[in-house]
């Protein structure tokens, strides 16, 4: 057991630093974790590095080892060599891929530290990623001290899954800072700023990648016939993807250019939140708690989110936004109309951020992971452990692929 005088060493690994929810929210955490509880080091092993000035340096040690081929086995004798010369007590991995790098490191160190997978996904994009849950990662997770889930739905979803999760998981809800989202006052400047006119505008936005699960154009389609109805409508799509330019397409052809605005990626969301009447989720699918949803709570903006993963432990019907079903752009124009239409906008959005401050602030999250990874590093595995867990995860494998193809 460690000595309470000394601190926890914690590798915490992590595919890339784009600026996505799941890498956003795993900074996050390494950064808030207390500097006098922890050494903390994060390593990302791809090429995209758009989050490093994020990293707080002074706390943080960074690791930055770009694998050089998909399947680069050098990677892992790099993080078994950083386990071993950081005296590494327990690894963190942020996403399956992590999982994958973090579990071979593991075998190539010579310390035993366990092992913490925090998955982001539900439901998967395709059925290729179904089955390497199936006949690769569930077989990583067996060997897992303690698994983290962001929001109930998804470790219900997943312990259906795989039974042998509900001796393991945790649920640990994804966090924000409300001191840091609070409504900017200037709103004339900001939406100058974004093209809008200054008075009588109402503007929708979604935040989220252009992907095709992300929904940007059943959510273009709803706003096309609301606009019918409102006329001093504006609908701002902030970020970037390979779609931006099928919507942007799309948006000239059907005639909208002057009310759908494609800003781009955004660094700071606050200052469209603040100008924003409510924010919509269109996800089809992957979804599981999204961050842009408690910004946007955290701001006092209404949510109007499909009903997947765990939006509707944040998102109450009537109380602080809308849920409704994937691919219907019906109820969602339904719902915008709702929305907007009416004077229920501030109370949803007080009653949202009320919510947020109640169960989803960063220091939740924190005070709940502190104790976990304290608690793991306690729980020393023997080497004999090890052995047995690595060629159990190997048997099974196999033995997986045999009944698949057989």
């Amino acid at each position: 057991m460690s000595e309470t005088t000394e601190r926890t060493r914690v590798l915490f690994i992590l595919p890339s630093l784009k600026r996505a929810g799941a890498e956003i929210q795993t900074i996050d955490l390494v950064n808030g974790l207390a500097d006098e509880k922890f050494e903390k080091h994060l390593l990302c092993f791809e090429h995209e590095t758009d989050l490093l000035n994020k990293i707080d340096s002074n706390s943080v040690v960074f690791h930055h080892t770009p694998r050089s081929v998909k399947f680069d086995w050098v990677l892992a004798c790099k993080i078994g060599d950083i386990i071993d010369r950081y005296k590494i007590e327990v690894v963190h991995c942020s996403l399956m891929i992590a999982l994958f790098w973090g579990w071979l490191g593991i075998r190539h160190a010579k310390k035993n530290p366990p092992l913490i997978a925090a998955i982001h996904t539900t439901t998967n994009r395709n059925r290729r990623a179904d089955l390497f849950d199936l006949f690769v990662y569930q077989w990583l997770l067996r060997d897992c001290s303690k698994v983290v889930f962001v929001c109930e739905a998804q470790k219900q979803y997943w312990e259906q899954r795989f039974p042998f999760l509900m001796f393991k998981s945790v649920c640990i809800h994804n966090g924000i800072d409300t001191n840091w989202f609070k409504k900017k006052t200037d709103n004339a400047t900001i939406k100058s700023s974004f093209g809008l006119p200054v008075n009588n505008s109402i503007v929708v936005t979604q935040i989220a990648a252009f992907r095709p699960e992300k929904g940007h154009l059943i959510l273009l389609e709803a706003f096309k016939l609301l606009r019918n109805e409102l006329k001093d409508i504006h609908l701002i799509m902030a970020g970037d993807g390979p779609l931006k330019d099928n919507v942007a397409a799309k948006t000239a052809e059907w005639g909208l250019t002057d009310c759908v605005h494609l800003p781009g990626s955004l660094k700071d969301v606050r200052p469209l939140l603040s100008i924003s009447s409510t924010t919509v989720i269109a996800s089809t699918a992957v979804e599981t708690f999204s961050m842009a949803m408690l910004e946007s709570l955290a701001m006092g903006v209404p949510v109007i989110a499909t009903n997947l993963g765990g939006a509707r432990e944040a998102v109450i019907p009537n109380k602080t936004g809308y849920l409704v079903k994937p691919n219907d752009i019906e109820s969602l124009v339904s719902a915008l109309r709702e929305c907007l239409g009416g004077n229920e906008g501030n109370m949803l959005g007080s009653n949202g951020r009320e919510r947020v401050e109640l169960y989803f602030t960063r220091k939740r999250m924190l005070d709940r992971y502190m104790s976990l990874l304290i608690d793991v590093a306690n729980q020393k595995r023997s080497p004999f452990q090890s052995l047995t867990a690595s060629r159990n995860v190997l048997r099974n494998f196999f033995i997986g692929l045999k009944n698949k193809f057989h």
